[in-house]
C-alpha cells in the first residue's frame, strides 16, 4: 500500500472511531480485519446507519470461520471480500479492484457525493444523493445514506417510505432490512421491528449480525426471557462472546438465574461476587 501512495489514517478495533474518522475526512476507505472477537458483521452493522460510512469503499478479510455468512457479509452495505489468511499479492489485487470499482459509473457519484458532505456543504451532497436515489445498481447504498439524514431531521414516515420503495427493487437486501429495523427502534416501535426481522429469518435464517437488533427489541418491550436465547448463541458461537457474555450476565440476573449465571460467568471468567457488587450498587 506504502508503494503506491496509500497509508493507513487509523488502525483500530472501535467501529464509532472508525465511522469518525471518515466523517471527519482523516480516512477514505475501510479495510475490515474480520475475526471472532470482533466479527466484520459488527462494524458494516454500524456502517449501515451512518451516511458517510454506507458510501465508503470497504475491503473485507473474510475469517475461515465467517465463511458461511459470506453472502450476508456481501449486503451489508458492498464491502469487497477476500479470504484471510492471506498473502500480500492476493489483498493488492482486491485493494485495486475495488478502487477501479468505486472509480466508474454512479459509484463515482457516490464518492463525489461524499466528498460534497465531508465539505459540509450538506444542501448540495442531498441533491446529488437524492438524484441517485432511483438508480437501481446504487440504490441500496443511496437509500440508508439519505435516510440517515432524514432520521436526523425526524422525518420518520419519509424515511420509511424510501425503503420500502427501495425494498421493493431488492427484496432480501439485508442492509435495507437492517436500516428499517433501525427506523422502528428508533421510532419506538419494537414489535413492528420484530416484525420485519422475523420476516429476514424466514427468508436467510439465522442472521447473527442482526441479533443486536432482535435483542434491543426484546428488551424494550421487557421481553428479557426472549433475549436470553440470542445472547447465549452469541457466546456459544464464539462470536462477539465476551460482550454478549456481559450482557447475558446481566440478563441471566435480572431473572434469577443463579445456576445460569454461575455457568456463564465461569465460561467467560467473569468475577461473579464483583458482579453482583456492582449490581447491588446500581439496583440501590
Amino acid at each position: 500500500m506504502e508503494r503506491r501512495g496509500w497509508s493507513a489514517g487509523i488502525i483500530t478495533h472501535n467501529p464509532e472511531q472508525c465511522l469518525k474518522s471518515l466523517n471527519s475526512g482523516v480516512c477514505s476507505i475501510i479495510v475490515v480485519h474480520d475475526t471472532p472477537e470482533v466479527p466484520a458483521s459488527f462494524l458494516l452493522r454500524a456502517q449501515l446507519v451512518d451516511p458517510v460510512g454506507i458510501i465508503s469503499p470497504t475491503l473485507v478479510l473474510v475469517d475461515p470461520a465467517h465463511q458461511s455468512e459470506v453472502a450476508v457479509i456481501k449486503d451489508l452495505g458492498q464491502p469487497d471480500l477476500v479470504n484471510n489468511p492471506l498473502n500480500p499479492a492476493e489483498f493488492t489485487d482486491a485493494f485495486e479492484w475495488m478502487l477501479r470499482r468505486w472509480q466508474t459509473g454512479n459509484l463515482r457519484n457516490l464518492i463525489a457525493a461524499r466528498r460534497v458532505y465531508i465539505g459540509k456543504d450538506f444542501k448540495k451532497a442531498a441533491q446529488m444523493l437524492t438524484a441517485l436515489r432511483s438508480e437501481v445498481d446504487v440504490q441500496h447504498l443511496v437509500t440508508p445514506c439519505v435516510a440517515q439524514l432524514l432520521m436526523k431531521q425526524g422525518q420518520y414516515k419519509q424515511v420509511e417510505t424510501y425503503l420500502l420503495q427501495a425494498l421493493k427493487a431488492h427484496p432480501r437486501n439485508i442492509g435495507l432490512i437492517a436500516n428499517l429495523s433501525e427506523l422502528y427502534l428508533r421510532a419506538a416501535m419494537p414489535n413492528t421491528a420484530l416484525k420485519v426481522l422475523e420476516a429476514a429469518r424466514k427468508n436467510h435464517g439465522n442472521l447473527r449480525p442482526l441479533y443486536p437488533d432482535q435483542i434491543q427489541a426484546h428488551l424494550m418491550l421487557g421481553q428479557i426471557e426472549a433475549a436470553i436465547p440470542l445472547l447465549e448463541a452469541l457466546v456459544r458461537e464464539n462470536y462477539r462472546s465476551r460482550d454478549a457474555g456481559d450482557f447475558l450476565a446481566r440478563c441471566l440476573m435480572t431473572e434469577g438465574y443463579a445456576d445460569r449465571l454461575a455457568q456463564t460467568s465461569a465460561a467467560l471468567h467473569i468475577n461473579e461476587t464483583e458482579f453482583k457488587t456492582a449490581w447491588n450498587k446500581l439496583a440501590s
